[in-house]
């Protein structure tokens, strides 16, 4: 980054910050803590917000994940409100992991493939305005298919090979509809279009 332009939204970002001055736990279940806090902005009022912490905060891994042949792993499986989804691999980062460890684990556990060619692509945070967990994109190419899924008890995950046509299609037609899901299609559909 240009030191022009760092020093500019830098510049912005302490002349916006808010002060946290407290926060109460408003409820707290097996995976979803909601938390108020308030914050005195710039100017002196006091802005209170709510904040979900999902998981103990812990961070998470979307997987682009491709076999020796070039076809995209998809993983399906049931979500909130009876929703169906059709995704890329995805789990959480346990506390005594790197990135692409959890990548790895999570690759093999949803669908038995593994690969020897991880690398982060991105991060994001899912909400900021009430979550900032973060989540990383990553790829993993020249899978193999080495084990049986190894699911927890409460998972069910069917999963399928696809052409990058037939993922373009399932996007576009909002069968792959998750935010993270269709960040991480449109940061390999830029990379595709980078090495034309």
């Amino acid at each position: 980054m240009k030191k022009d332009l760092r020093d500019k939204i830098n510049k912005l970002i302490k002349n916006t910050k808010a002060k946290s001055i407290g926060s109460i736990t408003l409820y707290k279940g097996n995976f979803i803590t909601l938390i108020q806090e308030d914050y005195v902005l710039p100017n002196g009022v006091i802005m209170p917000r709510e904040r979900i912490i999902k998981n103990h905060n812990k961070p998470a891994v979307v997987i682009v994940a491709k076999d020796e042949f070039g076809k995209y792993l998809l993983v399906v499986q049931n979500r909130v409100q009876g929703i169906t989804s059709v995704e890329f691999p995805a789990g959480y980062v346990e506390p005594s992991e790197e990135i692409i460890d959890a990548a790895l684990r999570e690759l093999r556990e949803e669908t038995g493939y593994v690969s020897d060619e991880l690398e982060i692509l991105d991060s994001y945070n899912t909400s900021l305005g009430i979550d900032g967990s973060m989540v990383y994109i990553v790829t993993a190419n020249h899978c193999v298919k080495a084990y049986d899924q190894d699911l927890d008890e409460n998972e069910f995950i069917n999963y399928d090979l696809f052409t990058f046509d037939e993922l373009k299609e399932l996007v576009e037609n909002n069968y792959v509809n998750g935010a993270g899901n269709k960040l991480a299609y449109y940061e390999i559909l830029n990379k595709k279009g980078k090495t034309k």
